[in-house]
């Protein structure tokens, strides 16, 4: 028998039900819920940034080759944030070079830490660009490699270490093997000049790209954000033991 004034289990259950809503809602509108890197053709997921100036002379030009077999549309450009602190003052182009032409069929200048950070890149996006199938083109970072905002090398990676990783898009893309490189000082062509081989692996922590659905790319939270979300999350508890 109920007693006037005791609290059923079912009267305890609805409080702890509203305050787990109340948590999800608001760890929802602090943008927790990072995107995932899916749609990103080069993964910079947790790489460090090995390669700066003091390791090379950069700053440097950084390209990733690749081929086009199935149209594909590009509406994000990356740029991979060794330190996940964005670029501070600086200004770090990232452009697709059509090979056959050497001109750049896309393009975006990274500064600060605005954009979202998804798979070890800043990323932002564009207008829709459309990739032609049976061409060739070059995924191209202009100024990494200073000691504010460094690249990843694989010529500096020990045995086993973690590199960046290539997805074809369901066969849309094909990873060539082929890198580029040149010091931003030659700043005539911009699309960098030496290229090697490296087809095991892409040798450069750099640039990026792909598409991503736009309701996907949730911004990051400054700091003072999620301390304020957490410190009103612990509000909630408080207040909702006390009421117990």
């Amino acid at each position: 028998m109920r007693r006037v004034g005791q609290r059923s289990a079912s009267d305890k259950i609805e409080p702890m039900n509203k305050l787990k809503l109340t948590i999800i809602l608001a760890v929802a509108s602090l943008g927790l819920c990072l995107p995932a890197s899916a749609g990103l053709v080069f993964d910079n997921t947790g790489l460090p940034g090995n390669q700066n100036h003091t390791q090379g002379g950069g700053p440097f030009k950084l390209g990733l080759d690749f081929t086009v077999n199935n149209s594909f549309e590009v509406n994000t450009l990356g740029l991979f944030d060794a330190n996940g602190d964005g670029f501070g003052s600086a200004n770090i182009p990232v452009a697709i070079f059509d090979l056959a032409t050497g001109a750049p069929v896309a393009s975006y200048t990274f500064t600060g830490a605005a954009d979202a950070l998804v798979g070890g890149s800043r990323i932002h996006s564009i207008a829709p660009v459309t990739l032609l199938a049976d061409k060739s083109y070059s995924i191209v970072a202009i100024g990494l490699g200073t000691d504010a905002n460094p690249n990843w090398n694989g010529v500096f990676s020990g045995a086993g270490a973690v590199t960046p990783t290539f997805d074809s898009q369901g066969g849309a893309l094909s990873f060539t093997g082929q890198w580029r490189f040149d010091y931003l000082s030659h700043l005539i062509p911009l699309l960098p000049q030496y290229v090697g081989q490296n087809p095991a692996f892409p040798v450069f922590g750099a640039g990026t790209f792909g598409y991503i659905e736009p309701e996907n790319i949730t911004a990051v939270p400054e700091p003072s954000t999620y301390l304020a979300g957490l410190s009103a999350l612990g509000m909630l508890v408080f207040g909702w033991r006390n009421r117990k």
